[in-house]
């Protein structure tokens, strides 16, 4: 029996158990025996190999190193996590909501170059589909900061680092917001269209009394020009 599926039934069964009835099975159907079908498991991580043994897939109640996290990754076949989809929400002791949800894709070596995405925080939230640009070949100061936050031992020190060291490191050596279309947090249906730099230049917005605007923005983000009906 391979490590995976123990691993993937450890939390729903007891394991020697399993293993005889698992071992009286395959015996029973002989040595081409490849499937066990079975109701139903309870599982915390299922590890999903293609047929050269690497990881291609994980599904996790709790996702790896994102423990309020719950979904699935996707990896390439270089074993690079290359995007996924995972979703959280809870009610804080005073009844808040925190909430949202991702479906993204990864630039090859890269971070995420579209996403699909909800947030809420309390009556704010926003929804919609980011487009963004990114180098071909990650920075050696960006890829040692996504290590450092990987790798952090604790939220505190995540925040140190986004507060701390995140400001000192050029944008455009992540990565921008090329475009996004969806709901902004003040009620607006939005589409907002980004420069090379991420700076917003276009939007295209009805506001949350209906009213709709094209707007023409500066480098500076201030409105050079406003068409209204």
């Amino acid at each position: 029996m391979s490590r995976e599926w123990m691993t993937l039934v450890r939390y729903g069964f007891p394991a020697l158990a399993l293993t005889g009835l698992v071992g009286v099975a395959v015996g029973a159907l002989g040595a081409q025996a490849s499937r066990l079908e079975v109701d139903e498991i309870t599982v915390r991580r299922i590890r999903v190999i293609d047929s050269e043994g690497r990881e291609r897939i994980t599904i996790a109640g709790e996702v790896p190193r994102r423990p309020k996290l719950a979904g699935l990754l996707f990896h390439n076949e270089e074993g690079t996590e290359a995007g996924g989809l995972v979703y959280y929400g809870r009610r804080d002791k005073d009844g808040k909501v925190e909430a949202g949800g991702l479906l993204t894709f990864d630039q090859f070596g890269n971070d995420q170059i579209m996403r699909l995405e909800y947030e809420q925080l309390g009556h704010e939230k926003s929804n919609g589909v980011v487009f963004a640009e990114r180098p071909d070949e990650m920075s050696g100061r960006a890829l040692a900061f996504y290590r450092a936050f990987e790798s952090a031992p604790s939220d505190e020190e995540r925040e140190r680092l986004r507060r701390e060291v995140l400001p000192t490191i050029p944008s455009e050596e992540f990565g921008v917001r090329r475009l996004f279309v969806g709901r902004n947090v003040e009620g607006a249906s939005l589409v907002s269209l980004h420069d090379p730099s991420g700076r917003p230049r276009l939007m295209l917005e009805v506001n949350e009394d209906g009213a709709p605007s094209i707007t023409f923005l500066d480098p500076s983000g201030a409105a050079i020009k406003r068409i209204e009906p």
